[in-house]
């Protein structure tokens, strides 16, 4: 018995088998073929898949699932209470699952004709440990998930997290999470080092019957609610068309379901029990200032664990449905006879509109919801069926079908019109209205998901608004499932709200998506659209969805953002509280990326095409342009840009020869162009030419530049290098056999010259530049190259000359498009340090460490280089040493080369940082900053003490 009770809880293999051949066709739609030849091979590989396994492991199952159905039926007759209550539920979901293997099995040879449909309905629900999925299944993110079961419980978790941050320096932000069924960024945590709150837990309910009213945390579902409060003759007055949602997600979002007459949820709060981002639970009510910010607010000032809201009486209504053309719709809805919708009697109202194919939103039929006369004889039941998880399997069958058949669609909105105007359904609870079908949308497929859309528009702009949209959509062939019109009266609450202005009309889309790249970047693209479309109209979109918004058009859409800003700084100045959401909207000001200060400037363009052509040689420069120009008509932010750059790179990447054959052509020639550079700011007179080199260091690269410098110049003595790992490439760069001698571990972040002896090198180059160096890390770096340096050796120093945003832009971009190419990650590119100065700027940092920087007979930088890379040289013309006494610990001093006895001793330079548009030198910037370099001149003194080289 504990065997197979365990067997069952850790869903045994030999119960889901036909999950396996159906996941691997489900995977082989999640990319998405783009050739002829490979959608072909597709196609071979799901029949092959389907013939070979589908019906042998779907009978197994059969089997397996009767089986264990009739042992854990005989066990609930064989034990007693829980135990016996338990068993009756496994036998429950056993004999279910036998049904639905039964069913596949039978009707298996369907499959034949439609594998990916079939195969589609067996899938198992995959298991995310420590992952937050959104509900479009569109944006995940690896984070640390806690679940509460109190108030007190939540304000013990915010208080430790502010404990950890005050420790590591506010790394750890909270995301907030109700029912997890929001497809924006709303509980999507802003990084990886996030911590997510998950609500499920705080699900109490409490019923006032005689007040009609209800406590609830937050965690709850309207589903758990009604279930609950169902039996006193309750019903929710505002919620969303489904009970899916969550208290606290609902009133984060301040929904306004279809109830038009009472507005949005914030208008049955009678107060929100709130956990602050300093820990402390407070309670707002409607009159206090701050309860506009936290309804509506999307998590960004509290955390909501409880509310209590008015609810209504569970009335029969009775549905009542007439045709109105989209034209007509608005005067029929403000008729004021007392057939329209705002009569008195009548209770709930929306607009339902055309899905079929042909004719997207271009027709509709207005539904009203009418209460049945207090002396009517119909009972009210005392009981609530809720909808089950998935639906039932009709539900789910006729589901699929819709998703992949226009005449499907077409059908049911022609049966489903007729149904609501004849008006011959008997007339049942509030709550039963609101239970609409939902869940057998929901699916355990990879390649699938239902995504929702929702717009509002001014009265006077509906008709507009409604047939632009509907050319759009099935210009697109969107795939819609569900759309109506909902009435929102003006929002007086959240100052986040989409309805401040006015009376609204929501517009409301369910649609199926596929989540192959394509489809995805295809939506992208059309829901960019219908964003500028609905603000073309006076309106605007709402906020819970996928985040496809630019920052101009959610600047337009919520003009108010900056006030919220304003009152986030004052509310969570540490910025505890934080998502996606926030960080793509909020965070920073609209400001040009390097993509569209370049990109959206011809010239400068083309300049860039000139770089992929002659430094870059590792994409199709002609089809680069295109690509980004193409990118940036959906995506604004450095982060999305960077990302679909990432994701799109295959388009213009050469083929694997031609790519092979370019970078070595491409190695070749920067090699030889690098290394006359070189000999000739070495040779800049005779005496210099004479001068032997006796040692040479190499940072940042493999020994890519040792053996062209070597021969050219003569350099004898060591040879080393000093790089950040070492790669398979590195044979590739330094040639076989390798030049030097003697590798040395470079970090950008905290350079380490342990190992190497005073004035060790001639010289040193640096052709990776300084600028992935922070402020603190520089200074240990230019401090010991002073030492390690030979006194009057040279330092060839290759970087950026940026003196302004252009400048800035095109060394930016360099960096993010070679990123690219390479296929560095999101948080590789986002956290490269790119420290840019000019080289007016690097002259006087490098001067402060005993560097002069040597005349040059002309600029040194490669031709058709935008980025301005500049070689330059520099001589050690001071030594840098530290002493150590009494009075002066630690203290940096300065020897000139050319005297015996030192300069007299004087504070440390201190490391600068430069602001490459103002033009200021200024000292370290940020207390961590300084708290960086003293540490580590603390360590080197420490190091110096045991004995160690510095």
């Amino acid at each position: 018995m504990i065997f197979l009770d365990y067997w069952f809880d850790r869903k045994f293999t030999l119960n889901n088998l036909s999950h396996i051949p159906g996941s691997w066709i489900d995977d082989l739609y999640v990319a998405q073929p783009k050739s002829v030849f490979a959608k072909i091979w597709r196609f071979i590989k799901t029949k092959i898949i389907y013939i070979t396994l589908f019906p042998l492991l779907t009978a197994i199952n059969t089997i397996s699932n009767l089986l264990t159905g009739i042992f854990f039926q005989a066990a609930t007759f064989l034990t007693r209470g829980e135990s016996s209550a338990r068993y009756q539920a496994k036998a429950s979901i056993a004999f279910d699952q036998f049904m639905k293997n039964l069913f596949g099995f039978v009707f298996s040879p369907i499959g034949l004709f439609f594998t990916r449909e079939f195969s589609f309905m067996l899938l198992a629900k995959p298991i995310a440990h420590n992952k937050v999925i959104a509900g479009g299944k569109f944006l995940v993110n690896k984070t640390t998930i806690y679940d509460p079961d109190d108030a007190e419980s939540v304000q013990q978790l915010v208080k430790q997290i502010i404990k950890l941050n005050i420790r590591d320096g506010n790394k750890v932000k909270i995301a907030v999470r109700g029912a997890g069924a929001s497809q924006g960024e709303q509980f999507v945590p802003a990084g990886t080092e996030s911590a997510v709150i998950d609500l499920k837990n705080m699900n109490t309910v409490t019923v006032d019957p005689e007040d009609k009213t209800i406590t609830v945390g937050a965690g709850a579902t309207w589903g758990q609610i009604e279930e609950i409060i169902a039996p006193y003759g309750l019903a929710i007055k505002v919620r969303q068309a489904s009970n899916i949602f969550s208290v606290g997600g609902s009133l984060s979002a301040n929904v306004h379901g279809w109830a038009h007459k009472d507005g949005s949820i914030a208008s049955t709060v009678e107060y929100i029990r709130v956990v602050t981002p300093q820990g402390e639970l407070v309670t707002y009510y409607p009159s206090d200032e701050m309860f506009g910010y936290i309804i509506g607010g999307y998590g960004m000032f509290g955390i909501i664990v409880e509310a209590k809201l008015r609810v209504t009486e569970n009335k029969l209504l009775k549905e009542q449905g007439q045709s109105v053309p989209i034209g007509e719709y608005v005067n029929y809805y403000k008729r004021d006879d007392q057939g329209a919708p705002q009569h008195s009697d009548t209770e709930m109202h929306l607009y339902r509109l055309s899905l079929d194919p042909n004719g997207l939103l271009k027709t509709g039929v207005a539904v009203n919801y009418v209460a049945v006369p207090a002396g009517s004889t119909q009972r009210i039941p005392f009981d609530l069926t809720i909808e089950e998880p998935h639906g039932t399997r009709y539900q789910r069958i006729m589901t699929n079908i819709a998703r992949r058949f226009g005449w499907m669609r077409s059908l049911y909105w022609k049966s489903e019109s007729k149904r609501i105007i004849d008006g011959k359904d008997p007339a049942i609870t509030r709550v039963e209205h609101m239970q609409a079908p939902i869940t057998a949308m929901f699916n355990n497929a990879r390649s699938d998901a239902e995504w929702l859309q929702e717009y509002f528009v001014p009265a006077d702009n509906l008709e507009s608004f409604l047939n632009s949209l509907g050319d759009l959509l099935m210009d697109n062939n969107v795939v819609l499932l569900n759309a109506s019109v909902r009435p929102v009266v003006k929002d007086e609450v959240s100052k986040l709200g989409y309805a401040n202005k006015g009376e609204m009309f929501a517009v409301v889309l369910c649609f199926n998506q596929k989540l192959d790249d394509e489809s995805r970047l295809k939506t992208r693209r059309w829901i960019k659209e219908a964003n500028d479309i609905v603000l073309d109209n006076n309106g605007t979109y709402y906020l819970p969805y996928q985040p496809f918004a630019t920052k101009e058009q959610f600047t337009k859409s919520y003009p108010g953002y900056k006030d919220i800003l304003v009152k986030k700084n004052e509310i969570d100045p540490d910025g505890l509280l934080q998502t996606g959401f926030f960080n793509k909207y909020f965070k920073e000001e609209a400001k040009l990326t390097p993509f569209q200060t370049v990109f959206t400037n011809p010239e400068l363009s083309i300049k860039f095409e000139k770089f992929l052509s002659n430094i870059l040689e590792e994409v199709r420069p002609e089809e680069f342009n295109p690509l980004i120009q193409d990118i940036l008509t959906y995506a604004d932010s450095e982060e999305d840009i960077f990302k679909e750059l990432h994701r799109r790179m295959p388009e213009v990447a050469p083929s694997f020869i031609t790519s092979n054959r370019r970078v070595l052509r491409s190695l070749d020639t920067i090699k030889e162009d690098l290394s006359n550079q070189a000999l000739e700011l070495m040779n800049t007179d005779a005496a210099e030419r004479k001068k032997p080199i006796n040692g040479i260091l190499e940072v940042g690269y493999p020994g890519r530049f040792l053996k062209p410098m070597i021969r050219k110049m003569g350099i004898t003595g060591k040879v080393e290098v000093m790089q950040e790992a070492p790669a398979i490439t590195d044979l590739f760069q330094s040639g076989f056999p390798r030049a030097h001698s003697k590798a040395h571990q470079l970090d950008f972040n905290k350079p380490n010259f342990d190992n190497m002896a005073d004035k060790s090198f001639d010289l040193v180059t640096c052709f990776v530049g300084l600028h992935h160096f922070d402020d603190a890390a520089l200074h240990e770096f230019l401090f010991n190259l002073n030492r390690i340096i030979s006194d009057d050796g040279s330092f060839l120093l290759m970087d950026h000359d940026v003196t302004d945003e252009t400048s800035h832009a095109m060394a930016s971009l360099a960096h993010s498009v070679f990123n690219a190419v390479k296929g560095a990650t999101l948080d590789e590119e986002f956290n490269e340090t790119r420290n840019f100065r000019s080289m007016k700027q690097w002259q006087e940092i490098l001067k402060m460490y005993g560097f002069e920087l040597e005349p040059s007979p002309r600029t040194m930088i490669r031709t058709d280089d935008p980025s301005l890379n500049t070689m330059v040289r520099f001589k050690k013309k001071q030594r840098c040493v530290l002493l150590a006494d009494a009075q002066n610990e630690n203290e940096d001093i300065f020897e000139d080369i050319d005297i015996d006895s030192p300069v007299t001793p004087s504070s440390a330079p201190k490391p600068v940082s430069i602001d490459i548009l103002t033009k200021k030198t200024h000292m370290f910037s940020t207390p961590q900053s300084r708290k960086a370099a003293e540490s580590q001149e603390t360590e080197a003194t420490n190091r110096r003490r045991q004995g160690q080289s510095f």
